[in-house]
């Protein structure tokens, strides 16, 4: 069972905070024609990818409201089925809308959404799609989701936080690996990682670790192994 005591020395609001920031920062300076270039997200455009941002704090005001079964109802209702379906409903909804409002909305909703967050507690609760859940844990998700989604729009990460950064969505995402009983085992031995899976065997950096957790690991990698890492996806 996963031990959330292992994160106590860990800030999630902090955390969260210092990723919200930065994909503001980033998205903020971005000229016309940027916002219609690529993503790590297939199929994405940084457009897309802020339209996604902004149906994450829907659903994120959502849990805090206990409204989350009438969002999802709404979805169902257009044939929604699954978590991907979801998504692209959530950004085509906002496709009209023009990319400034957009980015004010998304900058707003966030900010309302991280002082609840902190208002309610690291051990309070609140209403996901699977039921209630600590509002602590949920935190560290969404702070990696964020960090996700600031490397897939490449924005900068500056030299001096970069170590702090890696370290911690490698210490989240090995909880988040065994909280959601992924099928790999993973051995730390002095900067490098041995990550078995059944028969398989490959050795991995922690920022590797952290990449396969969320979908973007790239490199001749066994599909199996790649498959038992995903977590946070």
């Amino acid at each position: 069972m996963a031990d959330e005591h292992e994160l106590d020395d860990l800030n999630p609001f902090d955390l969260l905070d210092l990723e919200s920031a930065r994909l503001d920062m980033f998205m903020s300076s971005l000229p016309e024609d940027a916002w219609y270039g690529p993503t790590r997200c297939a199929g994405w455009t940084v457009r897309d990818l802020l339209a996604h941002l902004s149906g994450i704090e829907e659903y994120n005001h959502a849990c805090l409201d206990d409204g989350v079964e009438e969002l999802l109802g709404r979805a169902q209702a257009t044939g929604v089925a699954d978590m991907d379906a979801f998504n692209a409903w959530g950004v085509d909804l906002r496709r009209r809308v023009p990319t400034r409002d957009l980015l004010k909305r998304w900058r707003d909703d966030n900010a309302a959404w991280r002082r609840h967050l902190r208002m309610r507690g690291r051990d309070g609760r609140l209403t996901t799609a699977d039921g209630w859940y600590p509002v602590g844990l949920y935190t560290f998700y969404m702070a990696s989701e964020y960090a996700t989604h600031a490397d897939d729009i490449r924005a900068p990460v500056g030299s001096d936080e970069r170590a702090d950064r890696t370290a911690w969505r490698y210490r989240f995402t090995r909880y988040a690996l065994e909280e959601n009983e992924r099928p790999v085992r993973i051995e730390s031995r002095g900067g490098a990682n041995l990550v078995v899976v059944g028969e398989r065997q490959v050795v991995l950096t922690d920022e590797d670790v952290v990449e396969g957790a969320v979908g973007r690991l790239r490199g001749e990698i066994p599909d199996r192994v790649l498959a038992a890492l995903v977590c946070l996806a």
